[in-house]
């Protein structure tokens, strides 16, 4: 009986650190390494490093070919491609100047990674309550990803303001 105990014991403690080594708090913060693309940056917490892709969101790819097909009413041509390439480093570009800073703060929602390993999380801009998710999406840098999120119609919202001014990425429709 003791025996198990002690083996209980032993099992809660190493589940607590474990999951206090991953960061359970709501917003944490940690040392930006580097901005891998518009979605997608790589962290260090808890002396680990981590790419984290940001939550709702998809920016054109910078490191492999886009298809326009993602990106409502661009044309599925070359200049479509190109326009969308171009938007790739605009929304790269725009995230380092955004991110300039040592540390930043992150949020989790839902599932903590993607179907790469990726952590999803919600970046906040430096000094701030608000997103890097967000802005990304509201200046046209960016559209909303097919899945679900608590911000989503807000989202949503911003994408379709962005789309009527063809701001950003959605100047590519045209």
């Amino acid at each position: 009986m003791k025996k198990a105990v002690l083996i209980s014991s032993i099992i809660t403690l190493t589940v607590f650190l474990v999951a206090e080594n991953f960061q359970t708090d709501d917003v944490f913060e940690a040392e930006l390494e580097r901005v891998i693309d518009g979605d997608t940056i790589e962290v260090t917490f808890n002396g680990r490093t981590e790419s984290v892709r940001l939550i709702g969101i998809d920016t054109p790819e910078i490191h492999s070919e886009n298809e326009p097909e993602y990106f409502q009413g661009v044309p599925e041509t070359r200049e479509g491609e190109k326009c969308l390439e171009k938007w790739a480093e605009k929304s790269t570009d725009y995230v380092e100047k955004r991110l300039d800073t040592e540390n930043v703060r992150i949020s989790y929602e839902g599932d903590r990674r993607d179907q790469y390993g990726r952590l999803r999380a919600h970046v906040y801009l430096p000094g701030s309550e608000d997103t890097l998710n967000y802005e990304l999406v509201k200046k046209g840098y960016a559209n909303v990803f097919p899945v679900e999120f608590e911000q989503r119609e807000e989202f949503q919202e911003a994408e379709k303001r962005a789309i009527g001014k063809e701001q950003g990425l959605w100047e590519c429709r045209t």
